[in-house]
């Protein structure tokens, strides 16, 4: 064993032990309320995965199997999420002129997209709202949980954000839109 970490720590300077494994580029985000398994392959090597709710993971460019998908391709820089948008779950991609909005508050919080009152919803703790980006200077979005004033900000597209509790100050506690970097 320890000759193993010897040839490592010789090697290491030139990177010779790591050249051939591939970058993490594509980011996969679990929407659903349960830990979905699934297949993953890359450059021929397949791992059985699971992701917690409300998680995501980075993986290289590969071939994901599960959720009634089989060997359906993951592409560089994409971002994948995991939702029940319809009677079962399945695996979607985000365009670059769509926006993923997760509500992680703990609490419902009223969600304005587009110009004010354009589409309107009380979006619960938990669920998702997509949005369209239309314009160049993004999306317009305005929120509020109803104890705390209506905030906005304009987001752009192919992007995932997150409603969650914040204490700005370090007094109160408002909702606040951020990006999932």
């Amino acid at each position: 064993m320890k000759f193993w970490w010897a040839l490592a720590l010789v090697l290491a300077p030139w990177g010779l032990y790591a050249q051939d494994l591939p970058v993490p580029s594509v980011t996969l985000v679990n929407t659903l309320a349960n830990r979905p398994v699934f297949t993953y392959s890359v450059q021929g090597v397949v791992q059985t995965r699971s992701l917690a709710p409300g998680n995501r993971l980075s993986l290289p460019a590969g071939l994901f199997s599960g959720l009634g998908e089989k060997k359906l391709p993951f592409q560089d820089g994409s971002i994948y999420y995991l939702a029940r948008l319809g009677a079962t779950p399945r695996v979607y991609r985000l365009p670059s002129d769509q926006v993923l909005i997760l509500n992680e508050s703990g609490t419902a919080v009223d969600l304005s997209l587009g110009q004010p009152g354009t589409v309107s919803a009380r979006l619960a703790s938990g669920a998702l709202a997509l949005g369209s980006v239309e314009a160049p200077q993004g999306l317009q979005v305005a929120w509020s949980s109803g104890t705390d004033p209506v905030q906005s900000t304009s987001v752009a597209g192919g992007r995932v954000y997150r409603l969650i509790l914040d204490s700005p100050q370090g007094t109160g506690i408002t909702v606040s839109l951020v990006p999932w970097e």
